[in-house]
């Protein structure tokens, strides 16, 4: 399969996501109310959101909300592209009453590359007894149909000492990154898995990321009197990460971190 199908693959299963993902029904209008935000968005008011039942805490339900911050526009031009503080919560699922709550002001930037949704996720992310951490992940998207470039970043969030907190930032779990000009640089496609590991640093368990990456090498050719750009070569690669609690945050390599 060629870079360009991965990425169309890649583009129409993130739409589908979107399109199934969970908009928290009337939880999430109690809620807002609760933090003061406006039930519905407005062209200068706009949000994302995700809940999901909490698999570690039977009759909870995790939330997480982005809500743009106002006055905070990188362009007069498009609505929407500016800061998003992000909002992550455990709450009792029937009263909406909030056990756990994390506000993180400013904590998700949406530019050219715009953010398009927030999801929860819940998998067995169980970094020490009686601990298990959950996800919220950030996809980015450039919405062009030709030359498209988007990425995703996982946050995890653990309650430890009875608090909320944030015990990884920005990981970026996929990458698609088209040429800019045929022929000029490689295209790349990048997926990651993170898995938790029996090691413990700091008293947490390391994480095993898993990276499995394909650069494409393209030119252009002559196929009946039109210039079109074929694939040359397609180069997987994969490579593995041990990522280490330090007591405060997972240490994340720059290259595999989001700078925003």
């Amino acid at each position: 399969m060629t870079l360009s199908k991965i990425i169309t693959v890649a583009l129409v299963c993130m739409l589908a996501m979107q399109a199934k993902a969970t908009d928290c029904g009337p939880l999430a209008e109690r809620l807002n109310v609760k933090l003061g935000y406006p039930s519905s968005g407005t062209a200068d008011e706009s949000g994302f959101g995700d809940c999901k039942k909490s698999p570690a805490n039977p009759g909870a339900t995790i939330a997480a909300f982005a809500h743009f911050q106002k006055g905070s526009d990188f362009s007069s031009d498009d609505v929407g592209l500016g800061l998003y503080d992000l909002d992550v919560l455990l709450v009792d699922t029937d009263t909406a009453a909030i056990l756990q709550h994390l506000s993180q002001k400013g904590a998700l930037s949406s530019d050219s590359i715009a953010l398009s949704r927030i999801s929860i996720d819940t998998a067995n992310y169980t970094l020490a007894p009686n601990a298990r951490a959950f996800g919220v992940r950030a996809d980015r998207s450039n919405n062009l149909r030709e030359n498209s470039f988007g990425f995703e970043t996982i946050n995890l969030y653990l309650i430890r000492e009875n608090h909320l907190r944030q015990v990884l930032d920005k990981l970026v779990m996929s990458e698609d990154q088209p040429h800019s000009e045929c022929g000029s640089d490689d295209a790349s496609h990048v997926t990651r898995t993170l898995a938790v590991a029996k090691t413990i640093t700091h008293g947490l368990a390391d994480l095993i990321l898993m990276e499995k990456r394909i650069d494409v090498e393209e030119k252009m050719e002559n196929e009946d009197g039109n210039e079109v750009c074929v694939t040359t070569r397609e180069i997987p690669s994969s490579k593995r990460y041990l990522l280490k609690f330090n007591g405060e945050t997972y240490v994340i390599p720059k290259d595999i971190k989001s700078p925003d």
